[in-house]
């Protein structure tokens, strides 16, 4: 297997990479391997969670008076029903 050696890295990558690869409970090299097979598509990225757009209509069409309709319309679900806890 050949080994590569990656000059004029500098220190904030150098750090970030060494965190990711503490953090994921990895070895720097196995970290630097997985993210170029990645780069180059041997290897599948993590899922991504899909963005949905189907409700951006909707986003701060609301006015205070429906805030309000709906916070008493709701307010219900906030209780707590002691007996369901015994």
């Amino acid at each position: 297997m050949p080994n590569i050696n990656i000059r004029g890295l500098d220190e904030t990558v150098h750090a970030r990479l060494k965190t990711e690869a503490q953090r994921k409970g990895m070895s720097l090299n196995s970290l630097i391997v997985k993210y170029l097979r990645q780069d180059v598509g041997l290897e599948a990225r993590g899922k991504k969670t899909p963005t949905h757009h189907d409700l951006d209509k909707l986003a701060g069409t609301w006015s205070k008076k429906d805030v309000q309709d709906f916070q008493k319309a709701t307010a219900v679900f906030e209780e707590i029903d002691e007996t369901l806890w015994k």
